[in-house]
């Protein structure tokens, strides 16, 4: 039996243990959350080092991945120093699934994307999936000034966040240094983005756009970091959703719940653990041969994706 763990910076209320059976294997999914403690999450990848075939790392990302460049996350920076099993965030997955989210909906229900308008709390979160939802015609506003900074800026296009993220985003993860001195240490990443038992909480604040969407999409927890009180008639689209989530969705009046993994008993899982459940597969598959896994590594875990039915969900709600 496999065995792969997620190592969340987030609440422990969320989380899991699930054993499920993919391509004629076993495989037992397990999800730890350490409250917002990167020490915590240090000591259980040392604890599990070697045990297990896989490690996720959830609740943050080795980086931030904006138009083809990779901004480090400075907390988590060398979180794997003197690991032996590979930690993954998720990125493979989300450039693989979420990079084709719009199409799937088009091709997988009666939906239609062009036209509607759309907000994401966070683009730098999820690039992949809004460049998707822009490419297929969806009017999109990005929140990240609001989401991370609490500052009430919108934008509406991906050209602004491209043209903005080189410049503001290092800056805000490595502050401003000038020669040796260092006069800015920059936000810390509890500040912009909830974790531990910020996850549990949900407010209400009301932002134009946000109110006018017909999609809302992005990481769960930025969605219900703001949530309006009626989704009434809304498309939810995001992941790393629990039963709890899928009801407070549903009560709220939401058509459609669109999760970019699929829903294991109750839950779907967030990209960090199924991009370490592919791995797992493929390097049994390539393990004479880790040069081949380094240099098709995207198209390996398309193949082993769509082999093992790994593949977004569609869900009616209202």
């Amino acid at each position: 039996m496999k065995h792969i763990v997620s190592v969340s910076l987030g609440s422990s209320k969320r989380d899991k243990s699930v054993e499920i059976e993919l391509g004629g294997e076993k495989v037992l999914v397990e999800r730890i959350g350490t409250d917002g403690s990167i020490s915590l999450m240090k000591q259980k990848y040392g604890e599990l080092d070697d045990k297990v075939d896989a490690f996720g790392i959830g609740g943050v990302n080795h980086a931030l991945y904006v138009n083809g460049r990779a901004y480090p996350i400075p907390e988590v920076k060398n979180i794997g120093e003197g690991i032996k099993t590979k930690i993954f965030d998720g990125e493979g997955v989300k450039e693989v699934l979420e990079e084709k989210i719009a199409g799937f909906i088009e091709n997988n229900s009666d939906i239609t994307l062009k036209g509607k308008k759309g907000y994401m709390p966070s683009a730098v979160d999820r690039y992949s999936m809004a460049s998707s939802l822009e490419k297929a015609g969806v009017g999109m506003w990005y929140g990240d000034f609001a989401s991370a900074l609490h500052l009430p800026i919108y934008l509406p296009s991906l050209k602004y966040i491209d043209f903005i993220a080189p410049k503001i985003i290092p800056v805000i993860l490595n502050g401003i240094k000038i020669f040796n001195w260092k006069i800015w240490n920059g936000i810390p990443f509890e500040e912009l983005y909830p974790t531990g038992k910020k996850q549990d909480k949900t407010k209400v604040k009301k932002i134009k756009q946000l109110e006018n969407a017909e999609i809302i999409a992005g990481d769960c927890l930025y969605i219900k970091d703001n949530l309006p009180e009626s989704l009434e008639g809304r498309i939810i689209i995001t992941n790393t959703t629990t039963e709890e989530d899928f009801n407070l969705f549903k009560n709220r009046g939401a058509s459609y719940l669109i999760t970019t993994t699929p829903s294991i008993q109750g839950r779907s899982f967030g990209t960090n653990v199924m991009e370490a459940v592919l791995y797992s597969f493929i390097s049994d598959k390539y393990k004479y041969n880790s040069n081949l896994i380094t240099d098709a590594y995207p198209e390996l875990i398309k193949t082993e994706a769509e082999q093992l039915g790994i593949k977004p969900e569609i869900k009616k709600l209202n």
